[in-house]
């Protein structure tokens, strides 16, 4: 189909201006080559970290199935997720998006020889701070535990509290590998850090597997060790870049480059913390609910977070280096070029994946978890958090890649300010919704919130006046998108009446296949239907693929 819709038309978008977001008049064939080519760059670099990332949510979701299988939902399991819940409270600070947020920028500002010394004092301050996290950890874990799981009482919160001081002593090695990580993904090193949740995840399956015996207290000894092997994978490519990262005696007065480190790196930390709350106000709620509830809704939660990790958040490591550099050097038109093409990207896969997961949530639950203790009942609860929970990719996919550009400007503030008022906004429509439709009002409410952190933080950067951002492309971009995913959902009920219905009572392997084929359907026909839709970010992905292959041919 060579000609456009009467809408694109009117507003005069030729073929040059949909595809890179830049005037006609101002691309030379150079120019557009450079332009397609640095973004091939990027979806090539995306697919290697969205492989590790992949395997890492494969193994989480595998390794979630066995636990399922071994303990069932019940009120140990329920122990185990709240002390983890406490864990990621403490560790979400941590996170790689964080020490990203204030390492990948300054490193991009400064020399290798400033940067080498200021790292070294960084990596002292990181240890003192890990020393005390732990010791407020051991000391006031017990009440840690009721406050954010009050319907606990006597053995269930004796388990949960024991659970936590095992898995607290994974918080140092869990700071210094992603301190580590951070440094990689400043120089654009993506490879062991993609795989680093790989070995805690497989390490902490096969702890499950031999330790059983040991009941949940397996599961907390197989992440204390998978913390410290992913942490030594991150060893040899450090010492590959020449940089001395050896702890150094802390002085009075902080060297100029953590002082920047710091000042992008605390306020990130606090909006990271601010959001993992939105978590423990859930599960606070779902404790007084019946036994098994805490439970479902982290089994659906993880099954809604595999395509937000395995892509948009891949994206946004991928990106964020790039942004930071465009946006050091002054290429105003590139960084903005960089953020319109990771918005589409995001949403190009964020779709889709929601309404698979909303319309297929009782086979995937039951292809991935029902065996052993995980039985019927199971399955229901977790698909219908599941299904509730699919609002979220869409919100979480589009708001992962816009606030990296919040933090490639520097720019911390706001998306702690926005990130607050979602955890108030998440505790009243949680009391509201639970009120009024019960469990499932529950992860409704997350979906809810994470669309109004993506629109917040969308309304916050049409409002800056330096950016000439998301133009009006985009929006016809979506309605493409959402014509494909249409389509796609339609063929597959469709194609499912056909069939007879998902086959609930067949064996574990035919289960599985059969979910495998359905979204491989479903995937066939919505990439078929948007190169019908000359979704230009389609071509591009295969392109990509296509050049990579015959690299690795030749």
């Amino acid at each position: 189909m060579a000609t456009y819709s009467v809408v694109e038309t009117t507003f005069a978008f030729r073929r040059s201006d949909y595809e890179y977001g830049l005037p006609h008049s101002s691309l030379g064939t150079e120019k557009m080559n450079k332009s397609q080519g640095k973004y091939e760059k990027i979806i090539k670099h995306t697919l290697v970290v969205s492989l590790g990332a992949a395997l890492g949510k494969i193994t989480s979701i595998f390794r979630e199935a066995i636990i399922a299988s071994k303990f069932g939902a019940t009120a140990n399991v329920d122990a185990w997720v709240t002390a983890f819940s406490l864990l990621s409270l403490f560790a979400y600070p941590l996170q790689e998006s964080t020490f990203d947020t204030g390492i990948v920028p300054t490193l991009t500002k400064y020399s290798n020889k400033k940067v080498s010394n200021a790292l070294s004092s960084f990596f002292s301050f990181l240890l003192l701070l890990l020393a005390i996290m732990l010791v407020i950890g051991f000391f006031f874990a017990p009440n840690l535990i009721q406050l954010i799981a009050p319907g606990f009482t006597g053995k269930t919160l004796k388990l949960s509290n024991g659970l936590f001081l095992i898995i607290l002593a994974s918080l140092p090695f869990i700071g210094l590998r992603v301190f580590l990580i951070s440094v990689l993904h400043a120089k654009e090193h993506f490879i062991a850090p993609a795989f680093a949740f790989v070995a805690i995840n497989v390490v902490t399956l096969l702890s499950v597997l031999i330790f059983g015996k040991l009941g949940v207290y397996s599961i907390a000894f197989g992440m204390l060790a998978g913390a410290i092997t992913s942490l030594l994978m991150q060893i040899p490519p450090i010492l590959r870049l020449n940089l001395n990262l050896f702890p150094i005696p802390l002085k009075l007065s902080p060297d100029p480059v953590i002082k920047d480190i710091m000042r992008l790196m605390l306020p990130a930390a606090a909006a990271t913390s601010v959001g993992t709350l939105n978590v423990i106000v859930d599960r606070a709620f779902a404790s007084l609910l019946p036994a098994g509830s805490i439970a479902a809704l982290n089994w659906g939660y993880s099954i809604m977070a595999a395509p937000i990790g395995i892509f948009a958040g891949s994206l946004s490591t991928v990106l964020f280096p790039r942004l930071s550099k465009e946006f050091e050097h002054g290429n105003k038109q590139d960084f903005s070029d960089s953020v319109d093409r990771g918005i589409r990207f995001s949403f190009l896969v964020a779709f889709p994946a929601a309404m698979i997961v909303a319309v297929f949530a009782i086979p995937i639950v039951s292809a991935l978890f029902e065996r052993g203790a995980f039985n019927r009942q199971a399955t229901l609860l977790t698909a219908t958090a599941t299904r509730y929970y699919a609002g979220a990719i869409i919100g979480a996919s589009a708001g992962t890649v816009l606030v990296r550009l919040f933090y490639a400007q520097r720019d911390v503030i706001t998306p702690l300010v926005i990130s607050a008022s979602q955890v108030v906004l998440n505790a009243i429509l949680d009391y509201i919704l639970l009120k009024v439709i019960g469990f499932k009002g529950i992860p409704l409410a997350t979906s809810f919130c994470s669309i109004a952190w993506a629109l917040s933080l969308y309304t916050a950067l049409v409002r800056k006046e330096n950016l000439k951002l998301l133009r009006k492309s985009l929006f016809f971009f979506l309605s493409k998108v959402l014509a494909a995913t249409a389509l796609s959902g339609i063929t597959m009920v469709v194609f499912l009446q056909k069939l007879g219905g998902y086959p609930l009572e067949s064996s574990e392997f035919y289960r599985m296949a059969y979910v495998t084929v359905i979204i491989l359907i479903a995937s066939m026909v919505f990439l078929g239907s948007s190169l019908f839709l000359r979704i230009q970010e389609v071509k591009m992905l295969f392109s990509a693929i296509h050049i990579r292959g015959e690299r690795h041919g030749s």
